[in-house]
């Protein structure tokens, strides 16, 4: 009993105690997961992408060039290798529908996508003598990996591998007793119709509906530079990059409880009909992505001993699948979560440099040494990667949310107060008191998704180098490499839980603390 009526009737009296390890004791999970393979059944895909292309450069003038291409691209269906070797999920029976077997074709019914052409565009225009201007457009597909036409892979589902979950029924409901243990994995009964009711408990992953609905992820790309040379190989350019994605993959899980009150189950949309409670995971063209950024690169080439290149990028990406708990919050409004991606930084730096330090026989300094010395103080050179980066975002979480009653990936707070401090640190990088639970029951939290920000990025890395010739084609290379050379502590992102202890605070590093190490390089 947990002392609240309305939560003890709802648990029936078997609420959780709230805490990990006094739950686990009591042997009490909130949630339980495993993989099982069916019996006799082999996973694997084949699959056949043609793609043509042309391109061509005309120099138009003598100042501007123009460069031109087209690309076709199709992707015909995948099928299984094997019969039984891929399956899919049809919403509208619950059936499981086995490749190969019975009715079902190789490819289970998936229709080819002629996705036509991709043009691509670039313009450079001589301004003057050391100035030159260049542009870009074009599009193209994104089909990601093997198996992206099943929308990341079919021999991932029942009754190839079977995921078996068992869901609470409630926020305050153990999924089952440790002593007793979860229920036994059935082998996947398949039917001389090459299907079978999808059984509750195992989820499906990888599917999507109806069979040509199915899309190939797009990128729009763009980009515009202007560039100038200085004397002794010193040039200088700016540049606006950008690009969107379309028809973006997402995997939401379409069998989550509406947000509401009672039970979870009699809110799944798949329970009434089917008595599935499992996540039931579609692969859907749902999602969208920006990119902006200014880029500024000063780059010289190697003279006087010293090559360099000092790359700035001030930059904006923006996208809804990569936040909350699980990559979005709401498996029906991924929208809410959109915001800054996480692997955004506003600002970025990097320095990458070669000198050859100009001391020893030939150089400017110490050109009268003796053998002896130049071996041992000539001819060094120092090379050197720095970046500084200015952090990345994350968002506000709260540990249970039990308020939406609801199996969303994750839950944001809400937000009531300003969560920035004076002198971030460790200890206190935010305000966890600015959040709180949802104050309204059955939705998420106000706070945006990756609103907050975490600690910046100094890193130097340093490496002093010597080549030693033994004879004409063969020489011994020493370096002496370190690692964040300056010992620089650079902060972790904090704990993002803002409903438990140690809230906003910073126990890990983005990188480790200085690393030396010492080579030996034979050439020959």
């Amino acid at each position: 009993m947990t002392g609240n009526a309305a939560v003890d009737a709802l648990a029936s009296g078997n609420a959780t105690t709230g805490a990990a390890l006094a739950s686990f004791l009591l042997g009490e999970p909130s949630s339980f997961g495993r993989y099982f393979t069916g019996i006799g059944l082999y996973p694997g895909l084949r699959e056949t992408r043609i793609f043509l292309y042309g391109q061509d450069t005309w120099r138009a003038t003598r100042k501007l060039t123009l460069d031109y291409g087209l690309r076709w691209e199709n992707y015909l269906p995948q099928g299984a290798a094997k019969p039984g070797g891929a399956g899919t999920f049809d919403p509208l029976t619950g059936m499981e529908l086995v490749a190969g077997l019975g009715p079902n074709s190789l490819s289970l019914g998936v229709k080819p996508y002629n996705l036509g052409f991709t043009p691509r565009l670039g313009i450079a225009y001589q301004v003057q003598p050391n100035t030159v201007v260049r542009a870009g457009y074009g599009w193209g597909f994104t089909p990601a990996g093997y198996g992206s036409i099943f929308g990341q892979g079919l021999e991932y589902n029942p009754p190839i591998l079977n995921g078996q979950t068992i869901p609470q029924a409630n926020p305050y409901s153990a999924d089952f007793n440790l002593l007793t243990g979860p229920p036994l994995p059935v082998n996947p009964p398949i039917g001389s119709n090459g299907s079978y009711p999808l059984p509750d408990g195992i989820s499906v992953y990888n599917w999507f509906w109806p069979l040509k609905a199915y899309r190939i992820p797009m990128a729009y790309f763009w980009n515009t530079t202007v560039q100038h040379q200085f004397s002794n190989g010193l040039s200088f350019q700016v540049a606006y990059v950008g690009n969107v994605g379309r028809h973006l993959y997402l995997n939401p899980n379409i069998n989550q409880a509406v947000p509401g009150p009672g039970n979870f189950d009699s809110r799944r949309p798949f329970f009434p009909q089917f008595g599935l409670e499992q996540g039931i995971f579609y692969t859907c063209n749902c999602d969208t992505s920006n990119y902006h950024s200014l880029q500024a690169k000063l780059e010289k080439h190697a003279s006087h001993g010293l090559d360099f290149a000092l790359n700035y990028t001030y930059s904006k990406a923006m996208g809804s699948s990569n936040f909350g708990g699980g990559g979005f919050d709401d498996n029906y409004h991924w929208n809410n979560s959109y915001g800054p991606a996480s692997y955004n930084s506003t600002h970025a730096l990097t320095l990458t440099n070669v000198w050859q330090i100009p001391y020893g026989r030939g150089k400017r300094w110490g050109s009268s040494n003796s053998k002896a010395l130049d071996l041992i103080l000539g001819g060094w050179s120092l090379d050197g990667l720095s970046t500084l980066d200015s952090g990345r975002p994350f968002s506000p979480m709260v540990s249970n949310g039990s308020s939406v009653n609801a199996d969303f990936n994750g839950v944001r707070a809400d937000i009531i107060g300003n969560p920035h401090v004076a002198n971030q640190s460790a200890a206190e990088w935010f305000n966890p008191a600015a959040y709180t639970d949802p104050l309204q029951p059955y939705r998420d939290g106000t706070a945006a998704a990756n609103s907050l920000w975490g600690p910046a990025l100094y890193v130097v890395d340093l490496a002093l180098a010597k080549t030693f010739v033994i004879r004409e084609n063969k020489s011994i290379e020493f370096r002496w490499e370190n690692f964040n050379a300056f010992n620089v502590n650079n902060y972790g992102l904090p704990n993002n839980t803002v409903d438990v202890s140690g809230a906003g605070q910073i126990t890990s590093t983005q990188v480790p603390m200085r690393q030396m190490q010492f080579g030996l390089h034979f050439r020959f």
